[in-house]
Parts: C-alpha cells; structure tokens; sequence
C-alpha cells in the first residue's frame, strides 16, 4: 500500500473537492480493505507540524494495519465543513473512486450548518439527521461499515479551549439512534490524551487552534475501541 494520498486542505467551504486535479487516489494495489476517513479540518491534519499527513486517521491506519488487510487508505475531509458539506463529499468520492469497505468519519458540531445552510438551531439538525439517515442507509445497502462519532464533546482542561460548552452536546443526542454513531467514553478520552501528552508536559493546542497530537491519540484510540468492540 502506498502512502496516504491526502485532498488539499482548504478554507473554502464547499461540499467539493477543493482541488481536485490535486488530488491522487491512493489505488488499492492489494487485497484487503479500502478504508475511507471523512471529517473537517481535525481530520484533515490541520494544526499539526506534519500536516497533511499525520493526525488520528495515520495513527489508526498504523494500528489497523497489524490486525488486518488493508489495500488502500483515503481521506476526503473539508477543513471547515458541516456534516452536510461533508457527508456530501463522500458521496463525491463513491461516484469518483468507488465504495469504500469502512468509513471513519468525525463530525463537528451541528451548529456549523447555520453558516450557510440554517436560520436556526432545529433547522441545522434537520439537515445534520437527514443527511446522515441517507449516508447511514447507503452504507446499510452496499455493505459499507460506517463508524462515525463526533469531536463536539466537552472535557473540561481537554476539549474545553476548542469545544463550545453551550453546545449541549447537540451531534451526539442529534444521532444517538443510529448503530453506525457511538458516544466518546469522556474519562477514557481524558486519560489517553493526558498520558499521550507526557502527563501534561505537551501542549494539547497545535497551530491554528487545532488540537495538537495527544488529542488525536485521543481519537485514534477511540474509534479503535469502536471498530474492535463491533467484531466481537
């Protein structure tokens, strides 16, 4: 498998690719699983000093990788994008490059569609729940695992300095009745940032106000809980 082929981060909001004669199809050349990642700007690396590359869905890939197959990797995130915006974009890379046979995807905040989309609160969880109903339905049909979670969940001295408090946990009440979206175990999140972070003696901003590694550690280690809970 070659190295991960990454879409060009970008400060436009469209449910596009940004560039997309930038972007190379990482081909699958082996048997094995085609793996998707699908998110905003944290997944897309942002703030990180090795960005592009890096970043929870590298760290996952490293796991995965001794635990099975894995013939190609892809990320397709929106820096900035909604759930709407990016949930649009995967369909952009099934029509592109074809179905994938796993889906990581971390949603932001539900709030997000009010830039472009809704007036008001009820109107951006119209869009977000809908939206998600159709990719959740689509995967359900063409036997795609999609494990999808959200990063909008607040931890006091860990998620605090980049998650809205008032934000009242919107995304994952919103999508609590799907199989595909699960809940962050908070305690387990803290602790894995915290000890990642050399208790503390590494700074959990990166650049831009991104989170920083330690909290993508955090990420990493929770949709591998997820993904490993799911076969058994």
């Amino acid at each position: 498998m070659d190295s991960h082929i990454w879409i060009k981060n970008s400060t436009l909001v469209q449910p596009r690719f940004t560039n997309e004669d930038s972007y190379q199809y990482n081909s699958p050349i082996d048997s094995g699983s085609r793996i998707l990642f699908a998110g905003c700007s944290i997944t897309a690396n942002v703030g990180l000093p090795t960005s592009p590359d890096g970043g929870w869905s590298d760290l996952l890939v490293d796991r995965l990788k001794h635990e099975m197959d894995i013939a190609s990797a892809n990320n397709c995130s929106i820096s900035g994008g909604s759930t709407f915006e990016i949930i649009s974009n995967i369909f952009r890379f099934f029509i592109n490059y074809g179905n994938p046979d796993i889906i990581f995807l971390l949603l932001p905040p539900v709030q997000r569609e009010s830039n472009s989309y809704a007036k008001d609160i009820e109107g951006c969880k119209a869009i977000d729940y809908n939206i998600f109903l159709i990719l959740d339905s689509y995967c359900k049909d063409n036997g795609i695992e999609l494990i999808a979670s959200t990063w909008d969940f607040y931890i006091d001295g860990v998620t605090s300095w980049f998650v809205d408090y008032n934000n009242n946990d919107e995304a994952n009440n919103l999508l609590k009745s799907f199989k595909s979206f699960f809940f962050v175990d908070k305690d387990k999140f803290s602790q894995d940032v915290f000890e990642a972070s050399g208790h503390g003696l590494i700074s959990l901003e990166g650049e831009d106000k991104h989170p920083s590694l330690p909290v993508h550690v955090g990420y990493s280690n929770m949709f591998y809980t997820e993904w490993s809970g799911r076969l058994k």
